[in-house]
């Protein structure tokens, strides 16, 4: 019920702001400083399951339809344009010509929707600094209250949540070992937020001052200790990588300061030996990747029967229990049976339901900005806060062969920011876009 009051008065919000100010802005700003609970559901899933974002972006489309049509000719982007155009269309075809076309549609919705988003967002920031003034601080702004809830989880326990139920990883009844959800119903996809928010930390949103400094590195910090505790190692892997590739483009300064954090760290573990979150879980890392590789196997075996359209969006959990009956978990406490709603890698997840055809788009979405910016870099032309964006976006890559996390509509509008600020050419009239030869931290 707290979920419908949350997303009912968020609506409402945004309505009375829309029409005080109808502009994209109000759109945009909304979004972000509205993150923590644009994902609350306004329906249940017997009424269609829709939630806060769906209303708040159709709305959105409604009244800016026209500027949403509206193409600069001096902004080439008939490319991209083209690519999320032939996803809704064979995605759509996909699901149609399945054996369970009218499963699960509401999974359609972020489909359509967080592309819409990423139009208004490119239409917002392109050929100004807004990104700077207004989006990152308000980004900051969800961040720092999303950790602030996790805080208080850990304080009060697991029944301090949104959600009725949370997801079974979250708590071991053999181990007693708990994994914090935070504001997300599964602690994989508190642990793959947090990773990605992390870095927006480290990107400086107006002129240096000594507390702002102070601010960002508090933020990144508390960021660490909650992947930790949310018990996610996919999550904390994708992290290291991304700091890996950020500490690889920076100056000495920042890599003499990340080889002392990394000593110090050392040095915390092996004093105190740690047996909560992420190390709580290290013995038995290769079970868990056993009982990974042989759902992966049997994917993999399905994908190979559908390999153009794949079995339909959202039909992974259909298929299992009509064709692969073995394939299911058992919970501890009652002994209930679910089966697997995806094939514990979010790849696999897009193949086995979509197809070649849209993982290919899929990949080709976020690889060739991030290539772009990769040139950039080697030429000591990249801005310093696209640097942080594609660590960020590195730390999701790499968390997202364990889980599917696109269902919360927090993760996918944090993959969407990112991957738009890296297709968005920098803007020159800005000093927070001005080229570094390396990194410096804010």
């Amino acid at each position: 019920m707290l979920q419908y009051i949350i997303a009912l008065i968020s609506i409402l919000v945004f309505i009375y702001l829309i029409v005080n100010k109808p502009t994209i802005e109000t759109y945009v700003l909304f979004v972000f400083y509205n993150l923590p609970f644009i994902n609350t559901k306004i329906l249940p899933l017997e009424y269609g399951f829709v939630k806060t974002f769906d209303v708040v972006t159709v709305v959105a489309l409604l009244i800016f339809l026209k500027e949403f049509l509206t193409f600069n000719k001096k902004v080439n982007t008939w490319f991209y344009t083209t690519l999320v155009i032939l996803f809704w269309a064979v995605t759509l075809m996909s699901k149609i010509s399945s054996e369970f076309p009218t499963t699960n549609l509401y999974l359609l919705y972020p489909v359509f929707n967080i592309f819409i988003f990423g139009r208004f967002l490119f239409l917002y920031l392109q050929n100004n600094d807004k990104l700077f003034t207004k989006v990152l601080p308000a980004l900051k702004t969800s961040l720092f209250f999303i950790l602030g809830f996790m805080t208080l989880q850990i304080v009060f326990g697991l029944n301090f949540t949104f959600y009725k139920e949370l997801g079974q990883n979250t708590f071991s009844e053999s181990t007693g070992l708990i994994r914090y959800p935070g504001m997300f119903s599964e602690s994989q996809y508190n642990g793959q937020f947090l990773a990605l928010g992390s870095f927006v930390f480290l990107i400086a949103t107006k002129y240096k001052d000594q507390y702002s400094n102070y601010l960002n590195y508090f933020g990144f910090a508390l960021s660490i200790l909650a992947i930790i505790l949310a018990g996610s190692r996919s999550a904390l892997g994708g992290f290291a990588f991304g700091c890996i590739f950020l500490v690889s483009i920076s100056s000495v300064r920042v890599k003499i300061y990340t080889t002392l954090s990394l000593l110090f760290g050392a040095f915390v573990f092996f004093l105190y030996k740690p047996d909560s979150g992420i190390f709580g879980r290290a013995e038995n890392l290769g079970d868990d990747l056993s009982f990974r590789q042989s759902i992966w196997t049997e994917t993999f075996g399905i994908i190979k029967e559908y390999p153009i359209f794949g079995i339909g969006f959202g039909n992974f959990e259909s298929y299992l229990m009509k064709y692969h009956q073995e394939l299911y978990l058992q919970i501890e406490s009652g002994g209930d049976l679910i089966y697997f709603t995806q094939p514990e890698n979010g790849y696999l997840k897009i193949l086995v339901e979509q197809g070649y055809i849209v993982f290919i788009i899929f990949i080709l979405l976020l690889l060739i900005p991030f290539l772009r910016n990769v040139y950039l870099a080697l030429l000591s032309k990249l801005p310093g806060y696209k640097g942080f964006m594609m660590a960020a976006l590195i730390s999701w890559i790499v968390a997202f062969n364990t889980v599917y996390s696109f269902l919360d509509y927090r993760l996918l509008l944090m993959v969407a920011i990112f991957t738009i600020v890296l297709i968005i050419p920098p803007t020159q009239h800005t000093i927070f876009t001005k080229p570094k030869q390396k990194f410096e931290l804010p």
